[in-house]
């Protein structure tokens, strides 16, 4: 979500009243050992907006600690910036991703499909676009595959071809897509999951182990991703994400609409 700040407590010196933010999903303590090695994921004071012990964003008002607060540049709008957290999940498993490429190759172009043309799937085949890598984007669903139609990024309904990329991202958490990733993908393949959830599935790790293949996992996004998000974003043709904004008050119909896959995103505004 993003939004303005209306008030701030004493502690709170960087920022001002009418500053448009985002803030970070992911809060940890800060102070414990895990934190301290930027491990936050295993904190165990760790909460999360909407999903671990913090409300949301379906309010009009939302209480978040100063420190989780990102102030945004004048050129972002307030329906744009509500990408940030997803584009910031996106770019920590891209990262992630790129560890696995060899030290002076990671300049170089590389041919990447990424399985899944929902939200995540897009903005990470944008931001690997942007950076100058040959991107394919796998989807059962024309439509989304369509908003593709003004990038340099080709399309394709089926895996078939999945033996052609060095690198692949899994961003539909479905089994499925993820069974197929492991058997049609070459040898010495990095795929990247970025799916949840995995149902459970019985299967071997030969096609992994047998053939050099490398597993990343990756969820969330800390405050270094956060501000390469905001940075980034201006360059992001998001204009397929706003399509849809329906007021605040409208969140079980939007919630509807979002199962139908009509939209690429479906928006909630508080005040339209």
């Amino acid at each position: 979500f993003s939004g303005k700040v209306v008030a701030f407590g004493t502690n709170v010196d960087s920022l001002a009243i009418g500053d448009h933010v985002v803030a970070e999903c992911i809060q940890s303590c800060g102070k414990c050992e895990a934190c301290r090695r930027e491990n936050f994921l295993g904190c165990a004071q760790r909460t999360e907006l909407g999903v671990i012990g913090r409300n949301g964003g379906y309010a009009e008002y939302v209480i978040v600690p100063g420190k989780f607060v990102h102030r945004l540049p004048p050129e972002i709008d307030l329906v744009a910036a509500c990408l940030c957290e997803p584009l910031a999940v996106a770019l920590k498993g891209i990262k992630r991703l790129r560890r696995t490429w060899r030290q002076k190759e990671r300049k170089d172009a590389k041919t990447c499909a990424v399985v899944g043309a929902g939200p995540l799937g897009h903005l990470c085949a944008r931001v690997l676009a942007l950076w100058g890598h040959e991107v394919t984007v796998f989807d059962r669903n024309p439509k989304r595959l369509g908003y593709f139609s003004d990038a340099a990024i080709q399309t394709a309904q089926d895996l078939t071809t999945l033996d052609r990329f060095g690198n692949i991202i899994e961003a539909t958490g479905h089994p499925d897509a993820l069974d197929d990733i492991l058997r049609l993908s070459r040898a010495g393949t990095s795929i990247l999951l970025l799916g949840l959830p995995y149902a459970h599935r019985n299967f071997t790790f030969e096609s992994i182990v047998a053939y050099d293949k490398i597993i990343i996992g990756s969820v969330g996004s800390a405050a270094k991703h956060f501000k390469m998000a905001i940075e980034l974003l201006p360059q992001i043709d998001t204009r397929a994400f706003t399509k849809k904004i329906l007021p605040l008050a409208n969140f079980k119909t939007a919630w509807r609409l979002a199962e139908t896959q009509q939209h690429l995103k479906v928006i909630l505004a508080a005040h339209i």
